[in-house]
């Protein structure tokens, strides 16, 4: 390979891994996507607009953006005007929303494949430990993931008209998770990357309770 050669592969290189790094949190283009989708509008939070959140990440991860904040009740929260504590639930309840966080986090848990309505991959993290209920109950309980993971993971195939559960232990590292709150108080979290850190065999487990069943 000569020098112009190497120097055209050093400068498709680069371009790509620029274009694999993070963006940054735009709240009006998040804003707007979100107000699309649902088809009411959705308000977006950033910038020093976020000193009104109040929430203990682990070391590595911060809030890059809030959207679609508000009350138990459904009220929304303006935090240009109002602080908001994701730490600690009021009166045993919690907001809604989604929290955008930037940076990565490593985890070791559990995943699982078994296709449904709600998605065929998740990620489920060990207890993390921590004052935060936010990083406790709602960080990484549950991170979906998609087909890239899926062959990263290199999990079993699945058929189409006769899927199966199968789980398997493994290490990752999160990179930019979008948490979703829930008025029911459940959560689920995708992020930009999913980085494989080691993965245990596959084995089968029950759909229904996801026990690990004999081979």
């Amino acid at each position: 390979m000569n020098s112009i050669s190497r120097s055209v592969l050093f400068l498709a290189v680069s371009l790509f891994a620029l274009g694999a790094q993070a963006q940054p949190f735009n709240c009006k283009t998040q804003a707007a996507k979100l107000s699309t989708e649902s088809g009411k509008a959705v308000r977006c939070f950033c910038g020093a607009d976020l000193d009104n959140v109040s929430v203990t990440l682990p070391k590595g991860l911060k809030v890059a953006g809030v959207c679609g904040l508000a009350d138990p009740r459904g009220v929304p929260i303006d935090l240009e005007s109002q602080k908001v504590s994701l730490d600690v639930g009021v009166k045993k309840a919690y907001p809604n929303g989604t929290i955008y966080l930037s940076g990565a986090i490593a985890l070791e848990g559990v995943v699982t494949t078994n296709p449904s309505e709600a998605g065929d991959m998740w990620f489920e993290s060990k207890p993390l430990v921590s004052t935060s209920e936010f990083v406790t109950k709602h960080l990484a309980s549950n991170i979906r993931l998609g087909e890239d993971d899926y062959r990263a993971f290199k999990a079993p195939k699945q058929e189409l008209l006769t899927p199966m559960c199968f789980k398997a232990p493994a290490s990752i590292t999160a990179n930019d998770l979008e948490v979703t709150l829930t008025p029911k108080g459940k959560s689920s979290a995708v992020a930009r990357r999913i980085d494989v850190r080691k993965v245990a065999r596959f084995l089968k487990c029950d759909p229904n309770s996801q026990r690990l069943v004999a081979p």
